[in-house]
């Protein structure tokens, strides 16, 4: 075994050092063969290895020039034979035909050969290595481990012959050796059986290396070698049947237990190595542009300073020409409600009327003094539940605004202390800015209307209960009027 080791290792080295190609992905199909067998020492007998095959799928992936990983799935068979020249005896046995009386067993294999065969699926991931030798022929090679489930199995017997004979002591050393009926006689090797005492799962050190050849259309041709080594023991633990005995309700039948589910082998190893030829498919995942000139980045960041300064100059110059033309534009509006005032003041006025406008006077003050409107929230929501406005209200407030230019409207939000302050603060300032728009829309002039966020820092009510937060969650609107 050391020997032909030591030549696989040596082919692998041999084959040099190349990669596959020049992509960073590749997906293929491998089809392999070679010493695919089972390692295992029978304590009666001797073991030779077998071929075997195997196939799969593979997928590539190379973070650089040289390294990458790959993982797939495969399919193989392994192949073992077991030559069994001797003889055993199973002590102190019961025979069916007649309970009372003990025997003992003795099988005498003659030149008996078993062959076990076994259907495995596999999963490696491995580490990748490549370099290119030429422009078309690239090495690569892989190291890493493989998950190997075995999913079939079997042996059978077709070589040989194996003898049973009877000691019965009781009787005075009564031997029996010609009584099939009781199993008892000389048979030629038949025998069939699955093998289903497993382990199910087996973990596989794996490494292959090899050289690929690029083709047409991204296409390649791979030929290289792989070894693999299953470091766990397939047998899962060992058996105590002998190889065969005497079926306990029918002695005309006799039981085969086979190589690996008697006690002939304490555990069980896979071996493969071989050689592999697939062909595959590469690509990559972004296409490399072709190289440009590098910029001068110093003329570049200061070509973008100066049109920065520039759209600066501008954002600022129409700010400015904002600001002046709402600004000419109040105060139009204030000096043509003074001289709306001014005129109608100036009119001479019945006693009816001078009557009507002191009552309207009174009402406008009274108004002011007395005008407070809170709207109320949902947690966390923005846009209010309902108000204790009414249109009336709203009617008053605009036409008193029209008449009184220094008259301000004052929105307060808050909320209660159910989230972090940050989160509350952000909530309070979008809800007064929302009544505002609210405001705007019955016509009230956005620049006479003022809004403040104050958080949960100004509570009204308990916190602590669902009707205080509900008080909480609020946007208050006050008048204000210039002295």
């Amino acid at each position: 075994m050391k020997k032909t080791l030591t030549i696989i290792a040596a082919m692998a080295l041999a084959l040099g050092a190349g990669a596959q190609g020049g992509h960073g992905n590749y997906v293929g199909l491998n089809l392999g063969g070679g010493l695919n067998t089972m390692t295992f020492s029978p304590a009666n007998g001797t073991r030779s290895a077998g071929l075997g095959f195997d196939c799969g799928l593979h997928y590539a992936h190379f973070f650089n020039e040289h390294f990458g990983i790959g993982a797939g799935i495969h399919y193989s068979t392994a192949n073992a034979y077991a030559l069994y020249d001797f003889s055993e005896v199973t002590p102190n046995l019961v025979h069916a035909s007649n309970p009372g009386v003990h025997y003992n067993l003795t099988t005498t294999f003659d030149k008996w050969k078993e062959h076990q065969s076994v259907g495995i699926l596999g999963i490696p991931i491995e580490a990748l290595y490549r370099t290119a030798i030429n422009e078309k022929w690239s090495f690569l090679g892989g190291l890493g481990v493989q998950l190997d489930l075995p999913l079939s199995g079997g042996y059978s017997a077709s070589e040989g012959q194996y003898v049973t004979t009877g000691d019965f002591p009781a009787l005075g050393s009564y031997n029996v050796s010609d009584m099939p009926e009781h199993g008892f006689s000389t048979y030629n090797a038949a025998f069939d059986a699955k093998i289903d005492n497993l382990s199910k799962t087996v973990v596989s050190l794996i490494a292959d290396a090899g050289v690929r050849m690029d083709l047409a259309s991204n296409w390649g041709l791979y030929l290289g070698l792989y070894f693999g080594y299953g470091v766990t023991d397939m047998l899962g633990e060992k058996r105590d049947n002998a190889l065969l005995t005497i079926n306990t309700e029918d002695p005309s039948k006799l039981d085969y237990y086979g190589t690996y589910g008697s006690n002939e082998v304490s555990s069980l190893h896979l071996l493969r190595a071989g050689v592999k030829v697939g062909v595959d498919f590469g690509w990559n995942c972004e296409a490399k542009a072709p190289a440009e000139p590098q910029p001068d980045l110093e003329a570049q960041a200061r070509e973008q300073a100066q049109r920065d300064s520039i759209e600066a100059a501008r954002a600022r110059e129409a700010e400015q020409a904002r600001l002046k033309a709402e600004a000419e534009a109040r105060a139009k509006a204030e000096a043509e409600a003074r001289a709306k005032a001014e005129a109608e003041a100036a009119k001479p006025k019945t006693e009816a009327e001078i009557k009507k406008a002191e009552q309207k006077t009174r009402e406008h003050a009274a108004f002011l003094a007395g005008f407070h409107d809170v709207a109320y929230f949902e947690t966390g929501k923005d846009m209010p539940i309902w108000s204790q406005l009414n249109e009336d209200s709203w009617d008053n407030l605009k036409e008193l605004m029209e008449q009184y230019p220094d008259v301000t409207v004052t929105i307060s939000g808050h909320t209660d202390n159910t989230s972090t302050p940050t989160t509350n603060q952000d909530i309070s300032e979008r809800r007064a800015e929302n009544i505002k728009a609210m405001l705007v829309e019955k016509g009230i002039p956005a620049n006479r209307i003022k809004t403040v966020g104050k958080g949960q820092y100004e509570p009204i009510a308990d916190n602590k209960t669902a009707e205080g937060r509900a008080k909480n969650r609020r946007v208050e609107i006050d008048i204000y009027r210039q002295q």
